[in-house]
């Protein structure tokens, strides 16, 4: 499937994955993660949910996402940069990720000069990982 290449998207590191978000979907970029903040929207840790060592432990940030039932703050490791993109194409999710991919939001593979990222929807991602928590 190809992609626009002028398309801005959100790049954020969770531990080692990198994952491309819509700025669509993104309605504030936080910075620095306040705890102080928490109780003022439900939360969702990425580096929790997705079982991922913090590239620093001590440091977080978040931003806030459109979701299905109102907003939600996701934590990351690092929010890089919002950027026009100069994709050329979007290549699907390894068959291996397929099923699994999907139900986490994960959408296709985009390579980077900085490595490998996954194009995500972030209320996608957020549900999931919600849903995962309940089980748990």
């Amino acid at each position: 499937m190809a992609a626009r290449a002028d398309h801005a998207l959100c790049l954020v590191n969770v531990g080692g994955l990198q994952l491309l978000f819509d700025p669509v979907e993104v309605q504030t970029i936080e910075g620095r993660y306040d705890p102080a903040r928490a109780a003022a929207l439900p939360e969702v840790d990425l580096r929790l949910g997705l079982k991922v060592e913090a590239l620093e432990p001590d440091h977080a940030e978040s931003l806030v996402i459109r979701g299905r039932a109102g907003s939600l703050r996701l934590i990351v490791c690092r929010i890089d940069q919002i950027f026009r993109s100069e994709l050329r194409e979007l290549s699907s999710l390894p068959r291996v990720l397929q099923t699994y991919g999907r139900r986490l939001g994960l959408r296709g593979v985009v390579n980077l000069a900085q490595g490998v990222a996954y194009l995500a929807a972030p209320a996608d991602l957020g549900a999931a990982l919600i849903s995962a928590e309940a089980v748990a």
